[in-house]
């Protein structure tokens, strides 16, 4: 296979061609399950901290899972803008049924509990940099799931620590937990927070470790990532351990028997899809009494009758029981009732806080004609003064000590005066610029009240 020479003479050199999406070409072998499809994204070429392996391993393990029956798409050293392509382009090219594969090589990094992957173009220097440009797991998972798939499997070996240094992967130290949904498996090459070996030959460790056994006949996914994470501990005394989360609900072989194949297709055949949709996005989904995500997603299930949980602090809970056969795609689209009681804490949570910011607003026009009066009454009394001086300063004869000093007084008075009346002027000329109480949102709220209140 040829290799794509990496040019670090400069930033960007070879740009145009390290975020070509490079497909590949060859036919599936003999007997290939054209229901498996996979993306391979392997960054290396970072400006301000290249990583020597991700372009191998990618190579390598878009060309193993070719060679395992998978439509594959390989993209080395992508951008922004392509990584985002390359993963819209291979989210519709899913179909349900589908067993589909996201593998990324290169730097990752956790901000705020979210896990995001790195392109090549994104040198971050603050957290904000990452949520603006980098990719979120969650939502090539989101993108993913959608597709009412079979299975679907994320695997990130990406948990390098500070993307500033030329060894390592990541900004913070490690990537986090990966919160799955039904039939979804998170695989990272490492635990939450730790660190991974890029490796001093061609392959990271975890990596190499996975393409040593990933063409194993017979060897079920659960037990391959178990000899994968033995293999690394001892490699590394237990510095590296990689973790799986994961809520699969079927086996999965990489290599099966034929035994295993006429079994997987069997249960494929037997298997409907069920399509939960609601108005209100993020209802925590639970089925036969197993959380498994948020609303809206699709799972694969066998058939027959399950019950479907729905549950949101805004809404009464639901639970349905369902009912699909084999090959059906099962629609569910309930509408849910409000949580009247939840519904109305929310609205009075609201009302209170909007009567605050009514009253705060209220209160800083209130002040600022306050300090305006003031202003103008102080210059009254200190011009009243000052004026005062002046006369009494007239009434002595002129270059006398006392006419001078009644007078230097009074008009130092007066002047004041009329700084202080400047003030009070500026004071009442700000008023109309004041933000406005903000009533029409705390009538809204009052008639939300009313009306849930006045409703059966």
């Amino acid at each position: 296979m040829s290799r794509i020479r990496l040019n670090r003479g400069g930033p960007f050199p070879v740009a145009a061609l390290l975020i070509a999406v490079i497909l590949f070409s060859a036919a599936p072998f003999a007997g290939a399950d054209s229901g498996r499809k996979a993306l391979v994204i392997g960054n290396s070429a970072y400006p301000t901290a290249p990583l020597a392996n991700p372009e191998n391993d990618a190579r390598d393990m878009a060309s193993t899972l070719t060679s395992l029956g998978f439509e594959t798409t390989l993209l080395v050293n992508g951008a922004q803008g392509v990584m985002l392509a390359s993963i819209d382009e291979f989210a519709a090219s899913l179909q349900a049924g589908d067993t589909a594969l996201f593998y990324f090589a290169g730097h990752g990094i956790q901000i705020d509990g979210v896990n995001y992957l790195i392109p090549i173009d994104l040198a971050p220097q603050m957290p904000d940099d990452v949520k603006a440009k980098g990719i979120a797991v969650d939502g090539i998972l989101g993108r993913v799931s959608a597709a009412h798939l079979k299975s679907a499997f994320l695997i990130l070996d990406a948990c390098r620590d500070n993307p500033f240094t030329r060894t390592t992967r990541s900004l913070s130290r490690g990537l986090t937990i990966q919160k799955t949904q039904l039939s979804t498996m998170v695989v990272f090459s490492t635990g939450p927070g730790q660190v991974a070996s890029d490796g001093s030959g061609r392959n990271g460790l975890f990596t190499e470790t996975l393409l040593k056994y990933i063409r194993t006949q017979g060897l079920e996914i659960n037990s391959l990532l178990n000899q994968v994470r033995r293999d690394v501990a001892s490699a590394t005394n237990e510095l590296q351990v990689p973790f799986v989360s994961s809520s699969l609900t079927e086996n999965f072989y990489f290599t099966p028997t034929a035994d295993q194949s006429k079994k997987e297709l069997a249960a494929s055949a037997d298997a409907f899809i069920l399509s939960i949709q609601t108005k209100t996005a993020g209802m925590d989904v639970s089925i036969d009494g197993l959380q498994i995500g948020v609303s809206p997603l699709s799972v694969s299930l066998p058939p027959g009758a399950h019950i479907i949980g729905l549950s949101h602090p805004d809404f009464d809970p639901s639970n349905q029981r369902i009912e699909g056969v084999g090959g059906a795609v099962v629609l569910y689209a309930p509408d849910l009732q409000p949580n009247r009681a939840a519904r109305r804490a929310t609205l009075l949570a609201e009302e209170t806080q909007a009567s605050l910011e009514v009253a705060l607003a209220h209160k800083n026009i209130g002040d600022a004609k306050i300090r305006g009066a003031r202003a103008l009454g102080n210059t009254i009394y200190w011009g009243g003064i000052g004026a005062v001086f002046v006369y009494i300063g007239g009434m002595f004869q002129q270059d006398t000590v006392p006419r001078a000093v009644f007078q230097d007084e009074g008009w130092a008075m007066l002047g004041i005066g009329g700084l202080i009346g400047i003030l009070g002027v500026i004071q009442f000329a700000v008023i109309p610029s004041m933000p406005e109480p903000k009533t029409d949102r705390l009538t809204d709220i009052e008639a939300q009240l009313k009306a849930l209140d006045a409703s059966p």
